[in-house]
């Protein structure tokens, strides 16, 4: 208890931050070296899923060209734009069928429809993806914020129906921006929690690491970043 109270009063200080350095994941465990525990509890994988606004990922915001875009002091694009909101595909899926770590191609299932939100106007369109479509997209003059529903219909066949990866075009901040001006102040609420949500982490996420003791903040410390083997051991082929 102590800890998901502590977890829940600092994680409400972040809470009006665009970049959240939560980390990109979190692996959790309570195990000792003088006991044996199951598999299935050795950890929680905390990346971006738990997160109710899907905006708030480390991902930057890409040219639609490719690399990274232009973005103001709050990392918001300045100019026509794409972003990864969640990639939970099976590992490595993007390589091919082939490829996959996960013989039964498990992927997360986001079906449902998220809230995305921006103020400025723009084209949204599919960059990468599958089983999405958009409805009912409004743009409100006088508040400068448009509003769309982003429809995810979940295949587990289909790796990309794991993906979102939309891209803006057309984009002006204000209605009298030029055009190729970005977006402001994007939300990508997850389905089930209201549009205007300023809370931060998906419900049951803290009761879900109450029980265990360690925390390993794997963005934090580099973890997926640590240099190659190779640097320690050389070209010793045994760790290539």
């Amino acid at each position: 208890m102590k800890l998901k109270n502590y977890l829940k009063t600092n994680f409400t200080i972040l809470n009006n931050c665009k970049i959240v350095l939560l980390c990109s994941s979190i692996a959790v465990s309570h195990v000792s070296f003088s006991q044996q525990v199951p598999y299935e509890m050795l950890g929680i994988q905390a990346d971006g899923t738990a997160f109710i606004d899907m905006a708030r990922q480390e991902r930057a915001w890409e040219k639609i060209a490719g690399g990274t875009a232009l973005a103001d002091q709050n990392g918001w694009p300045l100019e026509d734009a794409k972003k990864v909101f969640f990639d939970n595909r099976a590992f490595p899926a993007w390589l091919g069928d082939d490829k996959l770590e996960d013989p039964d191609k498990y992927n997360h299932d986001m079906s449902g429809t998220w809230k995305l939100s921006f103020d400025g106007q723009a084209d949204i369109s599919i960059e990468d993806g599958a089983g999405i479509t958009f409805t009912n997209k409004v743009y409100n003059s006088a508040t400068n914020r448009t509003s769309v529903n982003v429809n995810m219909i979940w295949d587990r066949a289909n790796q990309r129906t794991s993906l979102c990866y939309l891209r803006f075009t057309n984009t002006k901040r204000t209605a009298s921006s030029a055009t190729n001006t970005g977006i402001n102040n994007v939300k990508m609420i997850r389905p089930g929690y209201d549009e205007n949500s300023t809370e931060l982490l998906a419900d049951g996420y803290f009761d879900a690491i109450c029980p265990f003791g360690i925390l390993r903040t794997m963005g934090l410390t580099a973890t997926n970043n640590f240099p190659a083997l190779g640097q320690f051991f050389g070209s010793d082929p045994t760790y290539a």
